[in-house]
């Protein structure tokens, strides 16, 4: 949030505000797990880890460094104890401004509060990408996931680690040597190159293939809606696309059709398309097997059409409607 100003710039921000500093040497503990969080921590100096500890692994949840904020969220919730424990990484130096202090200030301050709900939000979604790479079965899905998150994070085939080795295995909760087995052995396959500071990828399409199911489908639906929300590009599902999707796990696929008469529904759904799209997508889909669902919402400009599209439905044998 502060990462590229000065400590001076900092605390001239904060001068209405009360607070302490205190300084740490490398390795201090800052927070233990479970100890209670009345403050928010701003980082002046050096850097900080959150670690936890499940059974005998230590997992490496996030870095931060200069210019970050921590604690913000624990200290606003209903149970203000840290979940993990907060360790200097080098020689620190930490701002700590009262949970009162800090939502005074907050208040007070519109334009600060934006771009803290801002940086909030970018640290949930590294939390649960964090959280979601601990859910993934092998040691392959774990690194590929990560490489592929990179990869859309940089927009580039050569992926500079911003951690060490050791920090990255523990955040894909796995050992040092197991993630060096396992980069020497992508290597071998000709899927990555790597150096001391960078991984290459070699081969995208293979990585990608090793993505879990779920992260695979969400990438291939993202795909598909981005083109079909598309005006110009606005198509029929193949049955090639339908069978790739039943193949990953999915039984069920959901419609939107406010209207059999186009213009009704292209108005109410804000899209430029032929029902005889939507039509064929739908039968296809009952044909591949996929429970199929569509949704209507009666409205004023369209209740008229919904005796239409039951018709149009029973016509097509579509399996299952709503």
């Amino acid at each position: 949030m502060f990462k590229n100003k000065s400590e001076e710039y900092i605390l001239e921000v904060f001068k209405d505000a009360n607070y302490t500093i205190k300084n740490y040497s490398k390795n201090d503990i800052i927070a233990l797990e479970g100890d209670i969080c009345t403050c928010v921590g701003l980082i002046l100096e050096g850097s900080i880890d959150i670690k936890r500890t499940l059974g005998t692994k230590v997992i490496h949840v996030s870095s931060f460094t200069k210019g970050h904020i921590f604690g913000e969220v624990i200290a606003f919730s209903d149970i203000n104890l840290y979940p993990a424990t907060v360790i200097s990484a080098s020689s620190s130096k930490i701002m700590f401004i009262s949970k009162d202090n800090f939502i005074k200030y907050c208040t007070s301050h519109k334009d600060f509060l934006e771009r803290f709900l801002n940086d909030l939000t970018n640290k949930i979604f590294v939390l649960n990408k964090s959280i979601t790479n601990l859910t993934f079965n092998s040691i392959r899905q774990k690194i590929c996931n990560f490489l592929i998150t990179e990869y859309k994070l940089q927009k580039s085939y050569n992926i500079k680690l911003k951690m060490t080795k050791e920090k990255i295995a523990e955040s894909l909760g796995i050992t040092r040597p197991s993630l060096s087995r396992e980069l020497i052995n992508m290597k071998d396959e000709g899927l990555i190159d790597y150096s001391r500071n960078y991984i290459k990828i070699l081969d995208l399409e293979e990585i990608e293939e090793h993505e879990p199911w779920n992260e695979r489908l969400k990438r291939n639906v993202k795909a598909y809606y981005k083109r079909m929300i598309n005006p110009g590009e606005f198509t029929s599902l193949t049955r090639q696309e339908l069978e790739k999707i039943k193949e990953l796990g999915v039984d069920k696929i959901v419609f939107d059709w406010q209207a059999l008469d186009e213009n009704i529904d292209n108005e109410l759904m804000g899209r430029k398309a032929l029902n005889t799209y939507l039509i064929d997508s739908l039968v296809r889909a009952s044909i591949v097997g996929l429970n199929v669902d569509v949704h209507f919402i009666p409205m004023k400009p369209n209740y008229r059409q919904f005796p239409d599209i039951i018709e149009c439905l029973e016509i097509s044998k579509v399996k299952k409607k709503t």
